[in-house]
């Protein structure tokens, strides 16, 4: 969400709707929100589980994606790139096994695996 549409200039009359100040509103709520759920790394145990509950519970209120909900899906992308290197580094592995078996004895064609 972009939070640069209306910039406060002093004697200037918000010409803004009622709709657009409203959507501002909940835009910049939901930015601090989130710029809160960040700063809980700073505490501990169930304080940090607590707080960060809360804020999810905000978030909620306010209609937005919830933080939980974003740190589930970003897990689950890193544990896909995860296994997709674990994936690679074993093709790669299987081509250097084959790679030193050929220069080891020249009349084998293929590894038999």
């Amino acid at each position: 969400m972009s939070l640069r549409g209306w910039k406060y200039t002093p004697g200037k009359e918000d010409k803004r709707t009622d709709a657009q100040k409203v959507a501002h509103h909940r835009s910049f709520q939901i930015f601090q929100l989130r710029g809160l759920y960040a700063l809980t790394g700073r505490l501990t145990g169930v304080r940090r589980d607590a707080v960060r509950l809360l804020i999810d519970q905000e978030l909620a209120m306010w209609g937005a994606e919830t933080e939980g909900a974003r740190e589930a899906v970003r897990a689950a992308e890193r544990e896909a790139e995860h296994r997709r290197q674990i994936v690679e580094q074993g093709i790669r592995a299987l081509f250097m096994i084959d790679t030193l078996l050929t220069l080891l004895d020249p009349d084998i064609e293929q590894v038999p695996f």
